[in-house]
């Protein structure tokens, strides 16, 4: 048990480390127009919404999102197969 709530939290941290890389919570909310609890649930989730996503890969390009999108893909394969 202790080894998945480990690992979930690995995982939120790479949102969160994404999002402090492209400038940081409350910068992303100004940003996008939104609040910074909004922007903190992405970390929580570790998910940033689709629509958001697309707009800040234009705002802040490079290759961090590829890596950002590998994440998610194995994410998702993971959850599949449980």
């Amino acid at each position: 048990m202790t080894y998945c709530l480990s690992f979930l939290k690995l995982l939120r941290m790479y949102t969160q480390n994404l999002l402090k890389f492209i400038g940081g919570q409350a910068a992303i909310a100004r940003e996008c127009d939104i609040s910074d609890s909004a922007v903190s649930q992405w970390s929580a989730d570790d998910n940033i919404p689709y629509a958001r996503r697309q707009y800040l890969k234009l705002a802040y390009p490079g290759e961090h999102w590829i890596r950002y999108e590998e994440h998610l893909s194995t994410k998702a394969a993971k959850t599949e197969v449980a």
